[in-house]
């Protein structure tokens, strides 16, 4: 079996355009965003009929799934209006963990305008933003 690295193994994610869902109960709706270890997608659960987001471990590796598993443990506990529900955590077929979270529809909060904050355009404070 020939290994390969991670730079080629991120190149072949990247050509596949999204994770192997085969043998699950989600169905792949498109991409949300990704992050330093992590994608996030927006899946279809076939069996409840609900649009959820799926978080994936780019590339395995044990120290980084273990801290998926606990984020997702520890979100599974907590109940706040500000913070979603974890529905599932599991393993893909091709071996990298992830979990499900209710799925929230919306704007970045940093593509919204700033309101109430303009930027200084003077002396030493330029470019720095302050309050009005």
């Amino acid at each position: 079996m020939t290994r390969l690295n991670d730079r080629a193994l991120l190149r072949l994610l990247a050509a596949v355009g999204g994770p192997d869902l085969s043998g699950t109960r989600y169905r792949l709706v498109g991409k949300a965003g990704e992050g330093g270890v992590a994608t996030v997608y927006v899946v279809e659960d076939t069996e409840l009929q609900r649009r959820v987001a799926l978080k994936i471990l780019d590339l395995p590796d044990a120290a980084t799934e273990e801290r998926l598993r606990r984020e997702a443990q520890v979100l599974a506990r907590l109940e706040h209006p500000g913070i979603v529900p974890v529905h599932e955590v599991g393993t893909l077929p091709d071996g990298r963990v992830f979990y499900t979270m209710k799925w929230v529809q919306g704007d970045l909060f940093l593509q919204r305008p700033l309101k109430g904050i303009r930027q200084n355009g003077q002396g030493k404070d330029r470019g720095r933003i302050q309050r009005p």
